[in-house]
């Protein structure tokens, strides 16, 4: 994943913020091309990557900035790195994350994605609660990918959920459960990437 080239529109750039925050160099990071040909000889049977912006107005949150690249192996270990920005009228709400789990339902071509936080850069002081976002930490998001469907419509993402989100206690949990609430209703709580402004593949095998 390469997050120097994540590139937005000037209209998007400009209603995000008037400067965008640089964007963090994660562990791991290299050769999209070369890790993409060698999914298969590494055990991947799954993955799931996106980049772009989320519209968050229909919760009055404004827009969203995300880029993620899970991957689940044969062995059922996962790994990849995820990351999310937005601004609140509170401060920014910035993330960036280790996937240790995600788990899919290739027939929806949803995925849920698990892990542990890496650095919160959060000013927000509603995201900034000891026991919740610290490093090393839980933190999980779901997705889906309609490119596909029989009538395509935007992606969509939710923000990031955090221990008792939901009910739910633990990263490994999440992905076992595999929430998705279509009430009150359809894709509950997930947000739609913005149209020319990135996108979300989930890819099964």
């Amino acid at each position: 994943m390469r997050r120097a080239h994540l590139i937005f529109t000037a209209g998007a750039v400009a209603a995000l913020a008037c400067e965008q925050p640089s964007l963090p160099t994660l562990v791991g990071t290299g050769s999209d091309r070369a890790a993409v040909a060698a999914d298969d000889s590494h055990g991947v049977v799954a993955k799931v990557q996106g980049a772009g912006v989320v519209d968050l107005r229909s919760a009055n949150a404004g827009l969203m900035s995300f880029e993620f690249d899970a991957k689940q192996r044969a062995d059922g270990s996962a790994d990849g790195e995820f990351w999310q920005y937005r601004e609140s009228a509170a401060g920014t709400v910035e993330f960036t994350g280790r996937v240790t789990c995600v788990t899919f339902d290739p027939a929806n071509h949803r995925a849920w994605v698990g892990g542990i936080i890496l650095e919160n850069r959060s000013t927000n002081p509603a995201f900034q609660v000891d026991t919740l976002h610290l490093a090393g930490m839980d933190i999980w998001f779901r997705v889906v990918d309609y490119a596909d469907a029989a009538v395509p419509e935007p992606d969509r993402s939710t923000v990031f959920g955090f221990k008792w989100s939901a009910g739910i206690k633990t990263t490994p949990e999440y992905c076992q459960l595999q929430p998705w609430p279509d009430t009150p209703t359809r894709d509950a709580r997930t947000f739609p990437v913005l149209e020319g402004e990135g996108d979300i593949k989930v890819k099964t095998h």
